[in-house]
C-alpha cells in the first residue's frame, strides 16, 4: 500500500512539472504566452536568478532546449538565458532569420488591415488601430509581415510597422513638468490646419523622428502643451506624440467629435504672408506660421530678421521679415517651394558680422540676399546646388558655408562669394542620418550622425578638414576633446576663474580675434555688452539665461534656458561676445 501511495505522489509531482508540454512538444522557436505583459529571461534556471531581459507577451525566442523540467534555455535579443516553460508555447517557424520583435502600427490615420494573404487586394481579417501591437512577427517576401493581432493571424505591409514602443500610448508626465509654464498655455483641444490632407504625429519633436500617425486636416487633438517654438505635445486616438505648431490652432467646438462636422473645403486665396498688412507689426508677423530659425541683428543697421513658415494647400512658404530696433517693419522676403517636395525650403544666417546675408536653400539651389530694405531684389549670388531637401548647414566666421544633404550625404563647401569649392560623399564609414555640422577654428569640421532614426542622441562623429574635405583619421565614432585639466580644491586657496570677463561701453567696438556671438538683447536700448576670453581650453561652453516664471499668486521662480548652440571646444584666447538685458533690478 505504501508503495502504491509513493507511485501516485511521484506521478502527481512529475505532471506538475510539465506545463510546457501541455500544448505540445518543444520547438526551436517558441512564443511567450500565458502572461499578462512580459516574462523574465533569467541568468540561470531559477526564479531567484538575475533578470537579463523582460520578454513581452507574444515575442519569439530561439534555440530553445530543455534545461530543467521547469525552465527552457533560449536566446532573445542576442542574450542566452532561461524562461519558465509554462510561459512558452511551440511554433512551426523554421527560419530564424525572418523573426522580428513585436511591432506597432504606424504611419496610418486610424488603422491598417490585417490581410488574409500578402497581396494588396486580399481579404481583411481585422482592423489594427494606430500604434496597436502585433506579435509573433515574421518578415515575408514582398515586404509583408506575418503576425498575430488579438488571436488572428495575417499579413501587414512592413511600411506600416515599427518596433513596438508602448510608451507612446500613455502621457509622458516628464514632458508636462519640464515645459509647463515655459510657453503660453493652450486651453482645450487644437485642430489641424494649414495642410492639404494630413500632418505627422511624431515620436519626438523633430521632423526626422518616427511618424506615429497621420492626423487628417480638421481633426482635433487633445491635452496639448507647447514644448518648443515649432512643436506641440498632444494626444491623438490615445497615442501621444508631437505635431509642428504651424499645423495646429485652438479649436472652437468644431471638428470630427462634433456631429455637425464635415470635411472643410480647401482654403482659397493667396499665401498667409501676403494677407498680412502692407506694414505689419512684429507681433502680426510672428502670429503667422512657425519660427524656423534663430533671428539675428545687423550691427551696422540695428535690424532684426525673423523667419517663419506656413504650409497652405500642400505648398510650403518660408518668409523672412526685417524689423528695426524698435520693432518697425522694414521689408520681407517670401519664397514658396514645390508642392511635390514639401519642407524643401530653408533659410539660415550667412555672411559675416560686418555683412549679414540671408541664405535660402530650396533643395535645388542656394541663394544669398543682402539683409536690408530691398532684400528681395538684392541678390548677392546664386548657386545651382542639388543635394536634396533638408540639408544640414553651418557657416564659418569668414562666411564659408558647409552643407550636407540629409538623404544624398554629399558634403559641400561654398565660398563666401557663392563659388562651389569642393563636394564629396561624406559617409564612408557606414554612418547614417547626418544631424549637424560643428566647425572649429583649426582646419577641422565634425559631422554628427545619429546611428538611426530611432536612436537620436546615439552619435557617430566623422571629422574632416575644412580645406580639402579629407577624412581626419583616428576621430571616427567619438568626439575628440582635450583632456580635462585637474581642478583645484578650495583647500588650495582662491580658485582662478577660467575666463576673463570685461564689460564694454556703449561706444566701445567689439574686440578683434576669434569670436562667438550670443545676442540675447536683440538691440534693446538697455542692452549690456560683455566679452569673455578663455584663459584655457574649455570643453562644452554654454551660455545660460535665467527666465522668470510667474505664478498666479505673484510669486516667481527661475527657469534656466540655454541661449544658442554649445561650443564644443572654446580654445584658449578665443572670445565670447554677449548682449543681454537686466530688467530693472531683477537678476536674469
Amino acid at each position: 500500500m505504501k508503495r502504491l501511495i509513493c507511485l501516485l505522489l511521484t506521478a502527481i509531482l512529475v505532471l506538475s512539472l510539465l506545463p510546457a508540454l501541455a500544448s505540445g512538444t518543444i520547438t526551436p522557436v517558441m512564443r511567450v504566452a500565458h502572461c499578462s505583459e512580459w516574462v523574465s529571461l533569467r541568468e540561470y534556471p531559477s526564479t531567484s536568478a538575475a533578470r537579463l531581459e523582460k520578454v513581452a507577451l507574444g515575442e519569439l525566442v530561439t534555440d530553445c532546449a530543455f534545461a530543467t523540467w521547469e525552465f527552457i534555455e533560449c536566446q532573445y535579443n542576442g542574450k542566452t538565458g532561461y524562461i519558465q516553460s509554462r510561459y512558452l508555447e511551440p511554433t512551426n517557424i523554421s527560419d530564424e532569420s525572418t523573426i522580428l520583435p513585436n511591432q506597432m502600427v504606424v504611419n496610418v490615420e486610424e488603422y491598417v488591415n490585417l490581410l488574409s494573404s500578402p497581396s494588396p487586394g486580399s481579404r481583411s481579417v481585422a482592423h489594427v488601430p494606430v500604434c496597436a501591437v502585433v506579435t509573433s512577427c515574421e518578415l515575408m517576401p514582398g515586404d509583408y509581415v506575418y503576425c498575430t493581432y488579438q488571436g488572428s493571424r495575417g499579413y501587414i505591409p512592413s511600411k506600416y510597422l515599427h518596433k513596438a514602443d508602448t510608451s507612446v500610448t500613455r502621457q509622458d508626465t516628464s514632458v508636462i513638468s519640464k515645459y509647463s509654464g515655459r510657453y503660453p498655455a493652450i486651453s482645450g483641444p487644437m485642430e489641424v490646419v494649414n495642410c492639404e490632407e494630413w500632418v505627422s504625429l511624431r515620436q519626438r519633436p523633430s521632423t526626422s523622428a518616427l511618424r506615429l500617425a497621420r492626423v487628417r486636416l480638421g481633426v482635433q487633438v487633445t491635452d496639448c502643451i507647447q514644448v518648443s517654438d515649432t512643436f506641440i505635445y498632444c494626444c491623438y486616438r490615445g497615442v501621444w506624440g508631437y505635431i509642428q505648431s504651424a499645423y495646429l490652432m485652438e479649436a472652437y467646438g468644431h471638428g470630427p467629435m462634433d456631429p455637425s462636422y464635415s470635411d472643410p473645403e480647401p482654403a482659397l486665396g493667396t499665401n498667409a504672408f501676403d494677407r498680412l498688412p502692407a506694414y505689419p507689426t512684429l507681433s502680426q508677423f510672428n502670429a503667422v506660421g512657425s519660427l524656423i530659425g534663430d533671428f539675428w541683428s545687423d550691427p551696422q543697421h540695428t535690424w532684426q530678421v525673423f523667419m517663419r513658415k506656413v504650409v497652405e494647400q500642400g505648398v510650403e512658404t518660408c518668409c523672412a521679415a526685417v524689423f528695426d530696433a524698435q520693432g518697425g517693419y522694414v521689408t520681407r522676403l517670401c519664397i514658396s517651394g514645390n508642392p511635390m517636395e514639401p519642407e524643401s525650403i530653408s533659410f539660415f544666417a550667412g555672411g559675416t558680422a560686418q555683412q549679414r546675408l540671408l541664405v535660402c536653400y530650396s533643395g535645388t539651389d542656394l541663394t544669398a540676399y543682402r539683409v536690408g530694405p530691398m532684400m528681395a531684389d538684392d541678390v548677392q549670388w546664386s548657386l545651382l546646388l542639388n543635394i536634396g531637401a533638408d540639408a544640414i548647414q553651418a557657416v564659418d566666421s569668414d562666411g564659408t558655408i558647409y552643407l550636407i544633404g540629409y538623404y544624398t550625404d554629399l558634403l559641400t563647401k561654398v565660398s563666401p562669394n557663392g563659388e562651389l569649392v569642393w563636394q564629396m560623399p561624406a559617409n564612408d564609414q557606414g554612418a547614417a542620418y547626418p544631424m549637424e555640422i560643428n566647425l572649429y577654428p583649426q582646419d577641422r569640421l565634425d559631422i554628427v550622425y545619429a546611428s538611426s532614426l530611432d536612436d537620436i542622441g546615439m552619435e557617430t562623429v566623422l571629422s574632416r578638414t575644412k580645406s580639402t574635405g579629407e577624412m581626419i583619421t583616428g576621430t571616427e565614432d567619438s568626439r575628440q576633446y582635450p583632456a580635462v585639466p585637474e581642478q583645484p580644491s578650495a583647500a588650495d586657496g582662491p580658485i582662478e576663474p577660467a575666463v576673463e570677463i570685461r564689460m564694454l561701453g556703449r561706444a566701445e567696438p567689439m574686440p578683434e580675434g576669434q569670436m562667438y556671438v550670443y545676442d540675447i538683447a536683440y538691440n534693446d536700448p538697455d542692452q549690456i555688452r560683455m566679452v569673455l576670453t578663455a584663459k584655457e581650453d574649455l570643453i562644452g561652453f554654454r551660455v545660460l539665461a535665467l527666465d522668470l516664471s510667474f505664478a498666479d499668486d505673484g510669486e516667481f521662480t527661475y527657469l534656466t534656458t540655454q541661449k544658442g548652440a554649445e561650443i564644443p571646444i572654446l580654445e584658449k584666447g578665443n572670445k565670447v561676445f554677449i548682449k543681454f538685458v537686466i530688467p530693472g533690478d531683477t537678476p536674469a
